[in-house]
């Protein structure tokens, strides 16, 4: 027999320990290398950032129950809410209005062992739907997810838009690496939490990018409102792993951070590797002409027992008045590529073996060199992480269907 969603209730947690009790199921498929305790650690630490704890960028946790019985635990899910923009072509005034509107992007979707294999995972995705439209982001907001079950989440509404990821491999040697002279520029490298002046240059160049493609095509766009504390969430999330992983036996790191405030565990994380996240880029007269900013991540080969540790680029920016933007692209890549090469201590930032970078954040200029023969890139890699997204309002769900609404800043940036 079908199962009924009336006969279910979806509600926001707030005590602690049910929360932890969700995070403590969720971790035995995202632990990755953290034991459960730490994954649990991991996230109320991650809660406390910025984007997750703001009057409006915050994180809210559910869990689907069954009505009869207010103690049952079935499966729980999670919404990142965010600032975010959507432009529409005003044929009256004929400009293209911008307006702040909210998103959220479902994550933790989990359904607890016993109670798989009855479509709670279905119901409970279109409770928060519902529940996000109507109580927490509105009818003009927008709904987002990054699916680890292929089209799964079809079923829910949601449209798929795939990013193949590039990959290329570190320790090369790249004998044609200077594609802008040294006395033109200068780099600077950028650590954890300096990276506002960066993404407010690329949210004034992004702004007006977006505003110019309505222009031209007269199709919306909606978009997240990107900014710093979206960079701060991945590089704590790296801080924390890493604590974990190499610094065993400090207590003054190790101790359970759950109860620290967030000042307080930065206080912490200023001790430890990585700590260069990024690179900006300055002209001769100092003024800020682009940069690059980049994750770590940690990944264990069983067979082996040798980390491949890897990076992943979040956002290549350069100012896009220049004509030689491609160049000084391909130059903070070789940047990038040649700092985490360099470093061969402590174990939180050496023997990375791979740079992942999401396609949607090149060109076919880029993308050409990046597989060329000296870079050696790998294009076209299946992402484990398949965006996919549902406009609230349903006629202009509609849109977004037919190609006559774009989801614009879909690549790792949002990532949740």
């Amino acid at each position: 027999m079908p199962v009924s969603k009336t006969e279910y209730e979806l509600v926001e947690l707030n005590d602690r320990d049910l929360i932890s009790f969700t995070r403590a199921q969720n971790s035995q498929s995202w632990r990755g290398q953290l034991t459960s305790e730490q994954y649990i650690e991991r996230e109320c630490v991650l809660g406390k950032s910025k984007i997750a704890s703001s009057k409006v960028n915050r994180l809210l946790v559910f869990m689907l129950r069954d009505k009869a019985d207010p103690t049952s635990r079935l499966c729980s899910i999670e919404l990142l809410i965010r600032r975010s923009w959507s432009y529409k072509y005003n044929p009256d005034s004929k400009r293209v209005e911008r307006k702040d509107i909210l998103s959220g992007c479902i994550g933790g979707v989990y359904t607890y062992p016993e109670n798989r294999g009855k479509g709670l995972a279905r119901i409970m995705v279109d409770k928060l739907v519902e529940k996000a439209k109507t109580e927490y982001l509105g009818e003009d907001g927008f709904t987002f997810l990054y699916s680890e079950v292929g089209e799964y989440y079809s079923r829910n509404g949601f449209k798929s838009f795939e990013v193949p990821l590039l990959k290329f491999p570190l320790g090369t040697e790249i004998i044609n690496d200077k594609f802008i002279g040294e006395d033109e520029y200068q780099f600077s490298e950028l650590k954890f939490h300096q990276f506002e002046e960066l993404l407010q240059f690329h949210n004034t160049q992004f702004d007006k990018e977006i505003v110019d493609k309505v222009t031209k095509d007269g199709k919306p766009r909606v978009t997240i409102n990107p900014n710093q504390d979206f960079i701060d969430w991945f590089h704590l999330r790296s801080k924390f792993i890493s604590s974990k992983l190499f610094y065993a036996g400090k207590s003054d790191i190790n101790e359970n951070l759950s109860d620290l405030t967030i000042d307080e565990i930065l206080a912490k994380f200023h001790k430890i590797e990585p700590d260069v996240f990024g690179f900006k880029i300055s002209n001769q007269e100092g003024k800020l002409v682009g940069g690059i900013i980049w994750t770590y991540d940690w990944s264990l080969n069983k067979e082996t027992n040798q980390y491949e540790n890897y990076a992943t680029v979040l956002k290549i920016i350069v100012d896009n008045k220049l004509s030689n933007q491609d160049d000084i692209k391909k130059q903070l890549i070789l940047k990038m590529k040649s700092y985490i090469e360099s470093k061969t201590t402590p174990a939180a930032v050496s023997d990375f073996k791979q740079v992942i970078i999401w396609q949607s954040e090149v060109n076919d200029t880029l993308l050409n060199w990046l597989t060329g023969n000296e870079v050696k890139g790998v294009p076209d890699h299946p992402n484990s992480s398949m965006s996919a997204v549902l406009i609230n309002d349903p006629s202009e769900n509609e849109k977004l269907v037919s190609g006559e609404l774009i989801w614009e800043g879909n690549d790792k940036l949002p990532w949740f």
